[in-house]
């Protein structure tokens, strides 16, 4: 089953939520539910959806500016997230409702993955029973409370950044939110690879470099 980055990185959405469509005779698709803007940026991202084949019948539209991070690199080619351009944009005016319909559509797919920053924690535990879901945590949205409140949702995997933090630190919590039932548990390291557990084993992959 394929998985997905929930990140963008032009325009770096706050609010969305992959779909992905069971496995059968026909390539596999996927689905997107958010918030656009209809400013170029927002464009621009709905045309590379279009382009990618996602689909975007539940998608909504806003008039208005589209949020996103910034994001500088070090001299390693390491990134890392400077700020952002505040909170008069599509994705914090007009946050989507999940509607009934949205969770049938939800419901013919294998996996809905979302983002602890997407705004969509009351919608949580009913699209839990649509699809297994996934989270994005980023490097600065967990918390042992909210880890442990959540994974009783998160059926299929977890990721999260460590930022600043050791491979034992991300390790520590890795094991934490395994113990918290989470099955596949991922913690991003940029330059230093990514390490985590799936299914009870602990394992570590080193960065490739590319040209």
């Amino acid at each position: 089953m394929p998985i997905f980055s929930a990140e963008n990185c032009i325009p770096a959405e706050m609010l969305l939520m992959w779909l992905y469509w069971p496995n059968g005779p026909v390539q596999k698709k996927s689905g997107y539910i958010g918030v656009l803007a209809t400013d170029a940026a927002g464009e621009h991202f709905r045309t590379v959806l279009q382009t990618e084949n996602v689909d975007i019948s539940r998608l909504r539209r806003g008039v208005g500016r589209t949020a996103c991070n910034y994001i500088t690199l070090d001299d390693q080619g390491d990134r890392a997230f400077s700020g952002n351009n505040g909170q008069e944009t599509v994705q914090n005016l007009y946050r989507p409702i999940i509607t009934s319909a949205d969770r049938m559509y939800a419901a013919t797919f294998d996996v809905v993955h979302s983002s602890i920053h997407s705004g969509l924690d009351d919608a949580l535990p009913a699209l839990s029973h649509c699809a297994d879901l996934s989270m994005d945590f980023s490097s600065d949205g967990f918390t042992h409370d909210n880890v442990a409140r959540l994974a009783p949702l998160l059926r299929f995997c977890v990721f999260f950044s460590a930022g600043e933090r050791s491979e034992e630190q991300a390790m520590e919590f890795a094991s934490f939110a395994a113990e918290c039932g989470v099955p596949e548990v991922i913690f991003t390291m940029g330059l230093r690879g990514a390490c985590g557990i799936s299914h009870g084993k602990k394992w570590h992959v080193p960065a490739t470099p590319v040209d």
